[in-house]
This record gives C-alpha cells, sequence and structure tokens, in this order.
C-alpha cells in the first residue's frame, strides 16, 4: 500500500481538510515497523484540528488515496 504527502501541509501541520480528506484520508499507526531504508525514529504521530492522530514522516503528515470516486 502506498502512502503520500501533501505539498501544502506545513511542517507537522495537516492542511487537508472537508474534501479533501474525502480522497486523501489520513494515515495513522500507533506501531510502526519500518522497511530497510527507513529509520523508525523519522516516524511521529500528530493530533489535526479535527483531533484524529496522523503520522508523519519527517515532519510530513501521510495519507492513503481512495480511487473509484
Amino acid at each position: 500500500m502506498t502512502l503520500y504527502h501533501f505539498t501544502k501541509d506545513d511542517s507537522n501541520v495537516s492542511n487537508c481538510k472537508g474534501q479533501c480528506l474525502e480522497i486523501w484520508p489520513p494515515f495513522h499507526a500507533d506501531n510502526i515497523i519500518s522497511n530497510k531504508g527507513f529509520d523508525k525514529k523519522d516516524f511521529k504521530t500528530i493530533t489535526r484540528d479535527d483531533g484524529q492522530k496522523q503520522t508523519t514522516y519527517k515532519g510530513h503528515p501521510l495519507y492513503y488515496y481512495v480511487t473509484g470516486r
């Protein structure tokens, strides 16, 4: 599964709101298991303005992409 970041986000701040979230839902995982080439300490959790938790990678909030809309 592929994860994405939103270029309009600020460091550790998600700017994806409203209809944006219908296509780009936030990714969150409590326990990251990183593959070779990724450092687990680069993954953090933020709390979004709407109260949801979201995982970041090097400060970039991560998202899924929903197809078929």
